[in-house]
């Protein structure tokens, strides 16, 4: 398999040069590894998020130092478990190998010996034959019927030495019979030793097959034992990951479900302190333009007084003056802007003026627009004028600040300034 190409640059990764020691290499690595160490716990928002994922890390840490242990342990257990099947394996080879060649060497000895015991079986066999042959002569020699043609035929006489090589034949045959059938007794016992023993490393051979058999099945069972139990293991803890895997979800939502949450509060309160600081600024320009139109009020209540005085004055002078020269004028007396304003009946058509004004009747500010009588020039908003044209007897309400309460205009003598300490 061709190694995989390197792309990166890990001399600049280190802040190493290429001719760096390896000492050098490990000091650099250690330092890069605290300062990126450091970076994280310094910072707290970065650190609230470690702490928020330092306990599955953690746990993670000891989940996979544990695996390793138990790696370790069960790497070694199986190390000495296969050195010790496989010494027993060896040792049942050489077993079985001593066995079979115990085998091979009875089964030669076996064969020798049949071969001894056919071959001394047959040598007994065929003295005995010649014995019974010799006898059969003897007999026949001994028989009637040689008696009978004995003096036809003749009878054939037997030397000593025929009968005395005749007894050596039987002497040798009986001894050779003797000897040959201890040997074959010997070699029977024997034989059947051997075989005894043949059957005794067969049923050695066997038992160590069959236990070689059972310990291969015991081997087997075992794999199929520990591949379940791994299994089992390995399925358990896919199930505590996924568990922690779950808490750590559920930490991380709680976390920022409690972030969103006083987020939401933060966002609360500055809502409320943001409204509060513009209601706050509100009412201090409400107030601002309150004393602002009470000041415009009291200007123009002095000067309606200035020209109220004036006109009196002038109309005293007058009268004086008439009074002195004892001549009546025939013109009409000079009216007030008060006499003026309650003597005129609005009936006319009300030009709107553009701009911020205040009505002369509620005296509430109008930003936009109002409307001025063109008799009397009185200055007033869409309501008022309708109630001052007589159109409504009773004014809508507009706003929910209250304002300063007025008679109706029902006689010559209305003052909209009366009531007011102008001093």
């Amino acid at each position: 398999m061709a190694p995989a190409e390197i792309t990166e640059d890990y001399y600049a990764v280190l802040e190493v040069s290429q001719t760096a020691s390896s000492a050098i290499i490990r000091k650099s690595y250690r330092r890069l590894a605290l300062l990126r160490a450091y970076e994280t716990t310094s910072d707290p928002a970065q650190r609230r998020l470690y702490d928020i994922q330092w306990e599955h890390i953690r746990t993670q840490v000891n989940v996979q130092q544990e695996a390793k242990k138990h790696a370790a342990e069960a790497a070694e257990t199986e190390r000495k478990d296969n050195l010790n099947k496989q010494r027993e394996q060896k040792a049942r080879s050489e077993r079985l190998e001593r066995f079979y060649q115990h085998k091979s060497s009875l089964d030669r000895d076996i064969f020798e010996l049949n071969r001894v015991v056919t071959r001394l079986t047959n040598e007994i066999k065929r003295l005995q034959e010649q014995d019974e042959e010799e006898k059969r002569r003897e007999r026949a020699n001994d028989s009637w019927w040689t008696f009978v043609t004995s003096p036809i035929y003749g009878k054939t006489k037997e030397s000593d030495e025929m009968k005395q090589r005749r007894e050596e034949g039987r002497r040798q045959r009986l001894t050779s019979r003797y000897i040959k059938g201890f040997e074959l007794e010997q070699k029977e016992a024997r034989l059947k030793e051997m075989t005894s023993s043949l059957l005794d490393v067969e049923m050695k051979i066997a038992a160590e097959k069959r236990r070689s058999e059972d310990e291969a099945r015991a081997q087997e069972y075992q794999r199929q034992e520990k591949l379940r139990q791994e299994q089992e293991i390995r399925r358990r803890q896919e199930q505590e990951v996924k568990k922690k895997q779950e808490e750590q979800r559920a930490r991380e939502f709680k976390a920022e479900w409690e972030r969103a949450a006083a987020e939401r509060q933060r966002a609360k309160a500055k809502r409320e302190e943001e409204a509060a600081r513009k209601m706050q600024e509100a009412m201090e320009d409400r107030a601002r333009e309150q004393r602002e139109q009470r000041a415009r009020e009291d200007e123009r209540a002095k000067a309606y007084r200035k020209a109220e005085a004036f006109a009196q004055a002038a109309e005293a002078a007058r009268q004086k003056s008439r009074a002195g020269s004892g001549t009546t004028s025939t013109r009409s007396k000079p009216t007030s802007a008060f006499q003026k304003q309650n003597s005129c009946q609005h009936r006319s058509f009300w030009p709107k003026l553009e701009g911020s004004f205040t009505c002369s009747r509620c005296l509430e500010v109008q930003r936009r627009f109002v409307f001025q009588c063109p008799g009397c020039e009185t200055v007033a908003c869409a309501n008022c004028r309708q109630i001052l044209r007589g159109e409504r007897s009773r004014p809508r309400t507009t706003s929910k600040r209250p304002s300063v309460p007025h008679q109706a205009n029902t006689d010559n003598n209305y003052d909209p300034y009366s009531g007011y300490d102008w001093d």
